[in-house]
């Protein structure tokens, strides 16, 4: 897969987007930034929290039926 996939940029789009799910505003890139981020391999990327916010709301999709016409399950 190395071949075929730049793993280091790879890594850089997965840490952008871990940024960008941030709950507060104050972490979170700006569009710009983020378009700034993948045109600039040079350009450091903001480290990221050491642990996340526990999720107010949990989702599960088997509780509101998205999972009926594919053959996801959890148990």
């Amino acid at each position: 897969m190395g071949a075929l996939i730049n793993l280091e940029q790879a890594n850089r789009v997965l840490e952008i987007g871990l940024l960008c799910t941030l709950n507060e505003n104050k972490g979170r890139p700006y569009l710009e930034e983020v378009v700034g981020f993948q045109l600039n391999m040079d350009k450091p990327i903001p480290k990221l929290p050491a642990n996340r916010p526990v999720a107010l709301f949990p989702y599960n999709s088997a509780n509101i039926g998205l999972c009926n016409t594919c053959s996801c399950t959890f148990k």
